[in-house]
């Protein structure tokens, strides 16, 4: 994830989501289509870049109580259920630079 381009998705009021999943989905990740690398964090760890609009974005979080939130439930609701197992951590990168992290 290059610093020019989260720098331009900011300038658009873009939210960028780094969702970290455990190695061994690949084969769910190839079939929905989601590009992935692995992270820099660990050679045990995949990293995806989605970037949602703030509409996207509330759409996603509008039903989630924050006290009950936790990655697999987030995770649940940007990719889908089968995800959920393999998730580490996901970092949300608001336009305005502030990070929500979910762990």
């Amino acid at each position: 994830m290059s610093l020019f381009a989260m720098t331009n998705e900011k300038k658009l009021g873009l939210y960028e989501i780094v969702v970290f999943l455990n190695i061994g989905c690949e084969e769910l990740l190839d079939s929905i289509g989601i590009s992935y690398e692995i992270s820099e964090e660990g050679e045990n760890t995949y990293e995806i870049l989605l970037t949602l609009t703030e509409e996207e974005i509330i759409e996603i979080l509008d039903d989630l109580q924050i006290i009950k939130m936790d990655k697999k439930i987030l995770t649940t609701k940007l990719l889908s259920a089968e995800f959920a197992d393999y998730s580490k951590k996901i970092i949300i990168e608001k336009p305005n630079g502030h990070n929500i992290a979910v762990y």
